[in-house]
């Protein structure tokens, strides 16, 4: 991770101050990119106004093609019912919705997650795979999610294509707490939590940028806090599905 005195904040461009690193910036590639993919913010309609061969390619050129086909040839193409019982939907997005499940004994043999926590309560994130488009922005979600390895954050445990109805259920951790949008409308913050609360989302987005990982859609509805009462609550970012990875341009 590096420290604040290496970043510089862009406020001209990106809305609230975003810090990104210095080297970002100072070659005309990556200022374009910037400018005109991380800056901004990304709306469903400007992505489709690229072709839907040129997204595959970008994307392919970035995380590297071996990368890209090596996941999804691990998705699993069969009906999630099959993997997890009691799914239940807890939210909804511009790009899909969340839902809580337990996975039965087929599901967990599937996956072979790693020991966590919730034991068999996952998240699925119910989206599009319906199109070249589609297929593309949930790989780069998934595959920046993979990169960012954050201490404290979203993990990928595996995901599930429903052919017949053109959906993926893509398998994360579950987080229990509230986002920062429901705070701020029904808990009233000291001003010791929303200073540890700034500092923690800070120090996510850094370390995102470590990684070469830009957001590109961070707002309160996007940051859940778990624990708040407590002196160790968690600050995670969450909802990649319009992040960026611009660590071949850092190079």
């Amino acid at each position: 991770m590096f420290n604040v005195s290496s970043t510089i904040r862009i406020s001209s461009f990106v809305p609230q101050g975003i810090i990104l690193p210095k080297s970002s910036f100072g070659r005309g590639k990556c200022s374009t990119l910037l400018q005109e993919s991380i800056a901004r913010p990304l709306s469903f309609t400007a992505i489709h106004r690229r072709s839907e061969k040129d997204n595959v390619k970008m994307a392919a050129s970035v995380t590297g093609a071996d990368l890209y086909h090596e996941l999804e040839e691990s998705f699993v193409h069969d009906e999630i019912t099959k993997y997890f019982d009691d799914i239940t939907l807890v939210g909804k997005g511009g790009f899909g919705s969340i839902y809580r499940a337990y996975a039965n004994d087929t599901g967990m043999e599937t996956m072979r997650p790693p020991p966590h926590p919730n034991g068999r309560l996952f998240a699925l994130k119910k989206v599009h795979f319906d199109s070249e488009l589609a297929k593309t922005m949930l790989i780069d979600e998934i595959l920046n999610i993979k990169q960012c390895k954050l201490r404290s954050g979203v993990r990928y445990y595996g995901c599930f294509i429903d052919d017949a109805t053109g959906r993926a259920w893509v398998v994360m951790n579950f987080i229990t707490g509230l986002n920062l949008l429901d705070v701020v409308k029904t808990v009233k913050l000291t001003r010791h939590q929303k200073n540890d609360i700034a500092k923690k989302l800070a120090f996510a987005i850094v370390e995102c940028h470590s990684h070469g990982i830009v957001h590109r859609d961070i707002k309160p509805a996007n940051v859940m806090i778990t624990n708040l009462t407590s002196k160790t609550s968690d600050v995670i970012l969450v909802d990649f599905g319009l992040s960026c990875n611009i660590s071949p341009y850092l190079t």
